[in-house]
């Protein structure tokens, strides 16, 4: 009977050991999980620093430049709108040319 009150104790002392190895094991995880957390953390207020920062250069960017757009938005639509008077134009010939060949050749 000693020999299996030896064994208990033996397996007793396994069992022990691999608790205390696995709450060993979760303290490092939650160590070097925290440590992440806290990288990225940092990264993320940094980044997000720098994003603010591209924006707002853009946006003074975009206020300095936006008067120019304006006058180069007034100039295409006045191309655009003689683009389209050329087109109108070209079909309204075309359709005179057809109906003079078709009033004097015939179909």
């Amino acid at each position: 009977m000693s020999r299996d009150v030896l064994r208990g104790a033996f397996i007793d002392q396994q069992a022990r050991d691999m608790a205390n190895r696995a709450i060993g094991l979760i303290e490092t995880h939650e160590r070097v999980c925290s440590e992440r957390a806290k990288e990225a953390a940092t990264w993320r207020s940094g980044a997000t620093h720098t994003l603010n920062e591209i924006k707002s250069s853009l946006n003074e960017k975009l206020a300095k430049t936006g008067s120019d757009i304006s006058g180069i938005e007034a100039a295409i639509g006045g191309v655009y709108s003689r683009l389209w008077l050329a087109a109108v134009g070209l079909v309204a010939l075309l359709l005179a040319v057809i109906g003079y060949l078709i009033a004097h050749k015939g179909l």
